[in-house]
């Protein structure tokens, strides 16, 4: 009945993924990860759902392009959430969009998401052409699917905190792209002269300006410059190219439209460049992880044994990452001796290798669970310590050299892909040294069958001749002569000694 309903599972995930559809035979349950304080209880709620189903557990990130300007408090949060769903069990996934949830419910139809589980707060909208929540775009987006939503109790400021949040974090300003905007008004007004000069309309310098915002908007890295330099265009424009000149003021009756034509033109116009720039980034960095994640793939591919496999995964995260590895094999559910991938012309620190660090490196390996540096099990440690496992089963534990940084989303999805990968090439190996060593034992049996089978054949004519001799004797002694007896008992000690010498 296992075995038929399992074939039923797959043929209808293959009829689902072709026609799109949302109707699953098992359940798989998908949370959604953020930085919001009450994210915890919603993993926690998606954890018990996936247990009590028995189901496949998935937490998935949506990175959009403001993920970076995140402040240190919610990054920190947003760190433990996810290993929050690590240790209940989920796959961590990582996608990049700025529709969340399209994303989401992209995602949840590709993946054969049965159910989907996600947070929102008890406050309501207030204004009457508010949009929709995210809850209500995602029931829209996946009409067919589950989605269960988790009340919280924050506070309605932090209803649409990630709104708030990027529009705090975005006023970031430094003097090189300060620089950058003066300069580009300046030469944008320079060149609203020279066309002046040559008889060119107004319209003509008006486009200029806003050519001018564009470029900002291309070479500096917040939005806030867009916007400022979208009024001060208009005011350049205004002080110098309208009469009276020199002033604010303007006497034509058509100004004010103008002034505010030119402002929404350039402002709309940089925040188009900005967020083209933003998701080409994003695509960049997309682009990126899978090269990676194909070339480690690659040289794993090529690995012909253990050592191997793991020198090419340190290495390559030596080199995504920057830091120094440590590698600790597992044999007979005990550490082996660390081996040390440091970076070149680096020296490893010798705290790395103490005690202490090989402490934290077997509580992961007894509780699978990640701790060290930038975690809240041993945080004091110097490295940050993950186990390398593939079904359960923990094949190695590695440490990372964090020097007190964090990593991001980004590298916290390469890395743990790679240690995925690492961890599989580990168990195909292991694999394939358990079937290689069942061949030879096959092998060995089956030259013991045939040795035995040629012995028994060379010892069955002698031992039968002494059986029969032997046999003859005891029934027919009488009826023997003496030459005869004498025979039988030659034949006898000659055989008998045959087989003492063979064996």
């Amino acid at each position: 009945m296992r075995r038929c309903a399992d074939k039923v599972n797959k043929l209808t995930g293959i009829f689902n993924i072709n026609n799109q559809a949302d109707y699953h035979t098992d359940e798989h349950i998908l949370v959604c990860l953020s930085s919001s304080p009450s994210n915890a209880k919603v993993i926690r709620t998606a954890a018990r759902m996936a247990n009590a189903f028995q189901g496949t557990f998935t937490a998935l990130f949506v990175e959009t392009s403001d993920f970076s300007n995140m402040s240190k408090k919610n990054q920190k949060r947003f760190h433990e959430n996810v290993h929050l769903a690590e240790q209940l069990g989920a796959t961590i996934e990582t996608v990049h969009g700025e529709d969340i949830p399209f994303q989401i419910a992209k995602f949840a139809r590709l993946s054969g998401v049965s159910q989907i589980v996600i947070g929102r707060s008890i406050a309501i909208k207030k204004r009457l052409f508010s949009s929709k929540t995210l809850a209500e775009k995602l029931i829209s987006y996946a009409p067919n699917m589950d989605v269960h939503i988790i009340p919280d109790i924050i506070s309605s400021d932090s209803v649409y905190r990630a709104i708030k949040i990027n529009s705090k974090l975005n006023i970031k300003f430094s003097s090189a792209d300060i620089l950058k905007s003066i300069l580009t008004l300046l030469t944008v007004s320079l060149i609203g002269f020279l066309f002046q000069s040559l008889g060119f309309v107004e319209a003509n310098i008006i486009i200029i300006y806003v050519f001018g915002v564009l470029l900002i908007s291309v070479v500096t890295r917040n939005r806030i410059y867009s916007l400022i330099s979208s009024v001060l265009s208009v005011l350049l424009f205004n002080f110098l190219f309208t009469d009276p000149k020199f002033t604010l003021q303007a006497t034509g009756q058509g100004y004010p439209v103008t002034f505010v034509i030119m402002f929404f033109a350039a402002f709309l116009t940089s925040s188009l460049a900005v967020q083209l720039k933003r998701n080409t980034i994003q695509t960049a960095k997309a682009a990126y992880r899978i090269k990676a994640l194909f070339d480690t793939n690659q040289l794993l591919q090529k690995a012909s044994d253990k050592d191997e496999i793991v020198s090419i995964a340190a290495h390559q995260l030596n080199k995504l990452l920057s830091k120094d590895i440590v590698f600790y094999f597992v044999e007979n559910n005990m550490l082996g001796t660390p081996k040390v991938f440091a970076l070149q012309k680096k020296t490893v620190n010798s705290e790395l290798l103490s005690k202490s660090e090989k402490a934290v490196a077997t509580w992961v390996l007894k509780n699978n669970k990640y701790a060290g540096s930038t975690t809240k099990t041993f945080s004091n440690a110097k490295g940050r310590y993950l186990a390398v496992r593939a079904n359960d089963r923990v094949y190695g534990v590695v440490g990372i050299v964090m020097e007190e940084e964090t990593l991001d989303a980004f590298e916290n999805s390469i890395l743990l892909s790679i240690l995925g990968e690492c961890a599989l090439s580990l168990e195909s190996e292991n694999n394939a040294r358990e079937k290689e060593a069942a061949t030879i034992l096959a092998q060995n049996e089956q030259l013991r069958a045939n040795i035995l089978r040629t012995i028994s054949h060379d010892l069955r004519t002698p031992l039968t001749s002494i059986s029969v001799n032997a046999s003859n004797l005891i029934s027919n002694s009488e009826s023997f002569d003496y030459d005869t007896k004498k025979q039988l008992y030659k034949d006898i000690y000659d055989d008998s000694m045959w087989l003492i010498n063979l064996v």
